[in-house]
């Protein structure tokens, strides 16, 4: 029994001591330029002081917008410096739009009316996309359906609706939803 406790804390102590590193402390500090560090150290300085010692004196020292800014702008510029930028990589062989035109003409649009059956008929109905004609049809749909007078919210969706109601019993708002989808559905 020893000697699987004693495996088993070993085997244990390997794991551990294998996966554990040693990180110095303030490590990301030390590779920051002197002036970023300086910036840093005022910042940190005024907003101690500001929340140790709350005075009106203090607060008006308390490092401004500005100031913050400041070391938000230089941390970022630092980032960058040690960034570095490649060159994208593009194997791919140039195509015109001509090209891409030429291979969509030649597409068959086809239009599947039922589960089963497909029908080898183009598409030619419905409203385009961003057509001048869908606000229009939008607003006309809008303006078609009538407003509930029980209370009820209605939020209007391009192809939804939504129906909201603020209450603490959900046995007094099922009624009042319910008479809402009523005058809706007249």
């Amino acid at each position: 029994m020893d000697n699987a406790i004693d495996a088993l804390t070993n085997h244990i102590r390997t794991v551990i001591n294998g996966s554990s590193q040693t990180v110095p402390a303030n490590s990301d500090r030390k590779e920051l330029p002197r002036d970023v560090k300086e910036l840093i150290r005022t910042k940190n300085t005024a907003l101690r002081r500001a929340s140790k010692y709350p005075t009106c004196e203090n607060r008006s020292h308390a490092p401004s917008s500005t100031l913050q800014r400041k070391v938000r702008n230089r941390m970022q510029g630092y980032r960058n410096d040690n960034r570095v930028s490649l060159p994208p990589k593009d194997n791919l062989d140039p195509i015109t739009q001509d090209e891409v035109g030429k291979h969509i003409k030649v597409l068959k649009i086809r239009k599947a009316p039922g589960v089963d059956t497909i029908i080898n008929r183009p598409i030619r109905a419905g409203v385009p996309q961003s057509s001048t004609l869908s606000p229009l049809l939008y607003s006309a749909y809008i303006n078609d359906i009538p407003r509930p007078k029980t209370g009820v919210q209605l939020t209007l969706f391009a192809d939804n609706t939504a129906l909201f109601l603020r209450s603490n019993c959900l046995r007094k708002s099922l009624p009042c939803l319910q008479r809402a989808i009523d005058e809706l559905t007249q």
